[in-house]
């Protein structure tokens, strides 16, 4: 291979190891700098209209209230920069903005209803940002059905006026002869519970009629899957009189029947020999296999002012084929319950039910977040449900807002976090230093760190806080707690986020290897071109000087001066016998030639 080119492999080579430096400095700078500059500007910041203020929002629970704020109107950007939004202050009400129109709207989680204070941030690319003016959301409460079964849609339903009820599931129906009237609940804003206090399992049909008075009427009931031959009614257990059942008829497993009036009916086989059987026997374990009942909940959390009271509500499935006898300990958050602590029930086969919560928070319970488990038992299976708590102080100054960026929501032990909390005052007057509480409590309560700090506040303030996890924490999932207290009035919201052992990006490690491997190789591929380049340049020279020996050895041949040539041609050995293999080669015909022409000149 020449010299020229060993050269253009060499240029090759460089231009490929100053590109990977290149693309692996574009791919580290953003991972452990945070930014990359990409080059000078001025903008100017935007600015919020308080001209054109964002008005205050209602709508009735339960229901979206569209494109009712245009964020256009309020917001000015000098440079024609697109707006991005975020809203801040909103816990059960749900904010949609249009990426589009920028037009906003409002929804609320399922069954909620009051008032939050929001407020609106526009930030236009170049962490330049304006804030609008607090706005009031206020879901007034509405007359809510809760159902589990089919037949009747309650969700299109005007529960002012009579309608005609039906309700089914696999186990059986209930199809009310006369038209049922809920406009006492509606006008009150009253919910209805039909999933509570109605029961449509495995040869069973009840209808609690002291909570549900508007369907103790005449109805036409079902009751599928039955295996008798000639099943007879039940009334609360005992023969149903025919002045209140009526048997319509049975044909493959279902009985159909009429009835006056409502409580628990049932049926079983009409007996047609009365004989006393005895005798005895023992039973075996049943085994579980797969989970026993499933929760639609992993998680409850209930945001309460001091004296305040809401509801929570938890379906419980039982995934068996067989009836499960259920036990629902309610006794760790028992002092925040107006129900019993614990309430013991039986569901049929892939039966559900709904429990409802009802939480309060004393006037005298201390602002803060409380961190407890619902404990729920079916025989040998048992499951937790984390409860948490936020109480507040009944009237407040100022609310927070507190986010955790979706990276940091998963953290490694000993790294840290910065959650974004917000300040904003929910009324006009008020100024001066809020005191504000960092809390971190592990799942059991236990807290890990604490930190406070005091923050003036005359307008709405967004700061930033450094929270370093301690080494020594356990991996598992944590809780941060923000306090604010100004006037001996306290806000308190929390967030929870997962400590691991090891939190690690390995697609992200993998590149940083297959990087550092190819770059070392480089280097070394590099080191060896670069020695093996001097060496050819160097074989080069020394060839280059031996054969200008050559031709002045041969001149002074030529003049027939011997001694000379003699002379000279000890040098040309010298440097040959110095060459490497390689560079002898290159003039060992010359030096033989020469060697030739001496022994000639005798």
């Amino acid at each position: 291979m020449g010299a020229e080119n060993r050269e253009k492999i060499f240029d090759v080579v460089f231009f490929i190891l100053i590109s990977l430096i290149f693309i692996s400095l574009l791919f580290l700078t953003p991972k452990f700098v945070g930014f990359m500059t990409a080059g000078v500007y001025i903008n100017s910041p935007p600015s919020f209209n308080d001209s054109r203020p964002l008005p205050n929002i209602t709508f009735t629970e339960d229901t979206i209230k569209k494109n009712a704020i245009d964020l256009n109107r309020s917001f000015f950007d000098p440079d024609n920069d697109e707006f991005i939004f975020k809203v801040f202050g909103n816990s059960s009400i749900i904010i949609t903005i249009n990426t589009t129109t920028k037009n906003v709207t409002f929804s609320a989680n399922e069954n909620f209803n009051g008032i939050e204070h929001i407020y609106f941030v526009g930030d236009d690319g170049h962490r330049r940002n304006a804030t609008s003016n607090n706005i009031t959301v206020n879901v007034t409460p509405a007359t809510d059905i809760f159902w589990a079964f089919q037949g009747t849609n309650f969700s299109a339903l005007n529960l002012s006026n009579p309608f005609n009820l039906s309700l089914f599931n696999a186990f059986g129906k209930i199809n009310f002869s006369v038209q049922v009237n809920f406009s006492a609940n509606a006008s009150k804003g009253q919910d209805i519970n039909l999933t509570k206090y109605i029961n449509i399992s495995f040869n069973r049909i009840e209808v609690n009629s002291t909570h549900l008075q508007e369907l103790n009427k005449s109805a036409t009931l079902s009751l599928n899957d039955l295996t008798f031959s000639n099943p007879r009614i039940l009334r609360n257990g005992e023969i149903c009189p025919a002045t209140i059942c009526t048997k319509l008829s049975y044909s493959k497993g279902t009985l159909k029947f009429n009835v006056t009036s409502f409580t628990v009916y049932s049926s079983e086989e009409t007996p047609s020999i009365t004989a006393e059987v005895v005798g005895g026997g023992g039973g075996a374990g049943r085994a579980i296999i797969g989970p026993a009942f499933v929760i639609d909940k992993k998680e409850i959390k209930v945001k309460l002012k001091q004296g305040e009271t809401k509801k929570e509500f938890l379906k419980i499935k039982n995934n068996l084929r067989r009836a499960l006898t259920f036990i629902l300990d309610l006794d760790s958050i028992k002092e925040f319950l107006k129900n019993s602590s614990v309430e013991e029930f039986t569901l049929s086969p892939k039966e559900e039910k709904l429990i409802e919560l009802t939480f309060y928070a004393k006037p005298e319970t201390k602002p803060g977040v409380y961190l407890e488990n619902i404990i729920i038992r079916a025989e040998k299976a048992e499951k937790k449900i984390p409860v948490i708590m936020e109480v507040s102080s009944k009237e407040v100054f100022f609310d927070v807002a507190l986010k955790i960026p979706e990276e940091q929501q998963k953290i490694a032990l000993g790294q840290n976090i910065i959650p974004e909390i917000t300040l904003f005052k929910l009324l006009e007057d008020v100024k001066g230093d809020v005191l504000v509480d960092i809390i971190v409590k592990d799942s059991k309560g236990n807290i890990i760190l604490q930190k406070r700090r005091t923050v003036f506040i005359a307008s709405t303030i967004t700061f930033t806080e450094d929270i370093a996890i301690p080494k020594d924490a356990k991996p598992g999932t944590y809780i941060l707690i923000t306090k604010a207290t100004y006037k001996g009035k306290t806000a308190v919201v929390s967030k929870t986020f997962e400590v691991v052992e090891e939190y690690t990006n390995l697609v992200f490690i993998f590149i940083m290897i297959v990087l550092v491997i190819i770059s070392i190789l480089l280097i070394l591929l590099i080191i060896f071109m670069l020695k093996k380049a001097i060496k050819t340049r160097e074989i080069t020279q020394k060839s280059s000087d031996i054969n200008e020996l050559i031709l002045v050895a041969e001149e002074y041949i030529n003049l027939k001066d011997r001694r000379k040539a003699l002379e000279t041609y000890k040098k040309i050995k010298r440097e040959f016998d110095k060459l490497p293999r390689v560079g002898k080669r290159k003039v060992w015909g010359k030096v033989k030639a020469l060697a030739e022409k001496l022994k000639l000149s005798k």
